[in-house]
């Protein structure tokens, strides 16, 4: 028979109160088990969540239905840009919201990027449903269609700058290929334009420090540097 005068009992808890590196029973008197609208403090301990207020009163305009969703939430310029039922508008914190482009599809989230290739700050947007375009500072809309030369990507879903170029992708006519334009401008596809084969369906694109990551329905790459190489 086994020697049993070593043995102790042990008890495991296995829940906790906010304090997660702790069980209930290292706990000391007046730590929280749960709490509501309070958050873990930088400073220790917890704080309350003083609320959120409204930035605008009115609501995004809807076109057809209360049921459209709001595809587009962005910050550009100080105000925000929001899309909802296909139309483009800009907001600030009181009054109506300005409409600044329409008919620009309602089936995906729209995608977006700020940028300034020439001095001139401007927001792209990307909506999977029409031809991808631009509002600069006095939100004037400017479609993509190549008057730089080459030939426009085809209502691309995803729009990214990076290294001085513009990426497009999730085109439906080439759900493989990565539009890139020339440098300096998102409107030239034919000098220092091109395209790369991803040979997966991409499925959205992100910068982060000096890479581009494009992600694939099975896959990952990376774009880096000025070319385009690219490394899985």
């Amino acid at each position: 028979m086994p020697y049993t005068g070593l043995q102790k009992p042990m008890v495991v808890s296995c829940a906790g109160g906010l304090t997660l590196n702790k069980d209930v029973f290292a706990m000391h008197p007046g730590e929280a088990l749960q709490l509501s609208n309070f958050e873990p403090s930088t400073e220790g301990g917890y704080r309350r969540i003083n609320g959120t207020t409204k930035y605008n009163s009115n609501i995004v305009p809807q076109v057809s239905s209360s049921d459209e969703r709001v595809l587009l939430s962005a910050l550009f310029n100080d105000v925000v840009v929001a899309g909802r039922g296909g139309t483009v508008y800009t907001g600030t914190t009181s009054g109506s919201w300005t409409s600044r482009a329409t008919s620009k599809g309602t089936s995906y989230t729209y995608d977006f990027d700020r940028f300034n290739f020439d001095g001139n700050d401007k927001i792209i947007i990307a909506t999977g449903a029409a031809a991808a375009f631009t509002l600069n500072t006095s939100y004037t809309e400017d479609i993509i269609n190549a008057t730089g030369g080459g030939t426009a990507p085809t209502n691309p879903k995803y729009v990214k700058s990076f290294a001085n170029h513009m990426f497009y992708g999730g085109m439906s006519d080439a759900t493989s290929t990565l539009h890139f334009s020339g440098p300096y401008t998102e409107d030239d596809f034919d000098t220092g334009g091109g395209t790369i084969i991803m040979g997966d369906v991409i499925t959205g694109m992100k910068v982060f420090r000096d890479e581009l990551f494009v992600f694939c329905q099975n896959s990952i790459y990376k774009i880096t540097g000025t070319s385009s190489s690219i490394l899985p």
